[in-house]
């Protein structure tokens, strides 16, 4: 018997990560602009942006590390699990911000 390469899967699958993958990697990038008032927006957009670089560093170098201590399956509990209450928590606590106007927005801040 004899074990055939099927190109496309890997191929679809991959594409099929960076299609839905890439929607919630901009989120963040998108909110910035909103959530900041005009006078921090510089600055506060540039601390968001290095303390996300900082946690997805400390997150990448410790993978390993908790992937010994827990084993390869409850790290992906792990993982699945804060990414779904990341989820709700952005779900319940994110205000709607669409057909506002940006000092409507900032009132809400305040």
């Amino acid at each position: 018997m004899s074990i055939y390469s099927i190109p496309w899967i890997p191929i679809t699958i991959l594409c099929g990560i960076n299609f839905f993958g890439a929607s919630v990697i901009i989120l963040p990038w998108m909110l910035l602009s909103e959530v900041f008032p005009n006078k921090a927006r510089g600055i506060a957009t540039g601390s968001s942006a290095g303390l996300s670089y900082l946690l997805i560093f400390i997150l990448t170098k410790s993978y390993i590390e908790i992937e010994i201590l827990l084993t390869l399956e409850f790290t992906m509990v792990l993982f699945g699990c804060l990414g779904i209450f990341g989820s709700l928590h952005l779900y319940f606590y994110l205000p709607e911000t669409e057909n506002k106007t940006l000092s409507e927005i900032e009132e809400f801040f305040a």
